[in-house]
């Protein structure tokens, strides 16, 4: 029920199955997401391992890699402060509606940078999209053929809108309906 999960790791062991598991649940739910790395403390040479960490971070939990991370110490209260301003941040941009206008603009730009793959014969049109809910925040897409468009495009999509209309750390449901 909740509107932002906090989902802490322990950034010194390895991602488990349980963590994947853990994930899944979240993505299930599609509340905003903020992951902490907790321990951050104990990691050695932190500004060089940062980078590497994360990449591993979402190698092992592909399923949020959308979601901001915050590196924490609880025990040492270390950037515990920025997690209440990164929830009141995801909290706001939840509550964003964003005009039909801008998004289909912005689709018309991602289709003419990408076009979706066709199967069969024909092409695949994006006619318009539109916002139909905040929580979660999900998308409908009118085109011509809805059940030809592949994953690899529909992701495509996402990370698209989630970049140009700044929804970092929420997930984005898109769906594809015949116009």
């Amino acid at each position: 029920r909740a509107d932002v999960t906090l989902f802490m790791i322990d950034c010194t062991q390895p991602f488990t199955h349980q963590d994947r598991a853990i994930a899944k649940l979240i993505d299930e739910k599609a509340r905003g997401i903020i992951i902490l790395l907790n321990k951050w403390d104990l990691v050695p040479d932190q500004h060089n391992n940062f980078k590497q960490i994360i990449d591993n971070l979402y190698k092992n939990i592909t399923i949020l890699d959308f979601a901001p991370v915050i590196t924490i110490s609880a025990k040492d209260s270390i950037r515990t402060f920025k997690v209440m301003d990164k929830v009141l941040e995801l909290l706001e941009i939840q509550n964003v509606k964003i005009a039909t206008g801008p998004l289909n603009r912005a689709l018309k730009t991602y289709y003419e940078e990408r076009h979706p793959a066709a199967a069969g014969r024909g092409y695949v049109k994006m006619n318009f999209i539109i916002q139909v809910s905040r929580k979660p925040c999900k998308f409908i897409i009118f085109t011509n053929r809805p059940n030809e468009i592949e994953d690899s495009y529909k992701k495509y999509l996402i990370r698209r809108i989630r970049e140009d209309f700044h929804l970092e750390g929420l997930p984005i449901r898109i769906e594809f309906r015949k116009k």
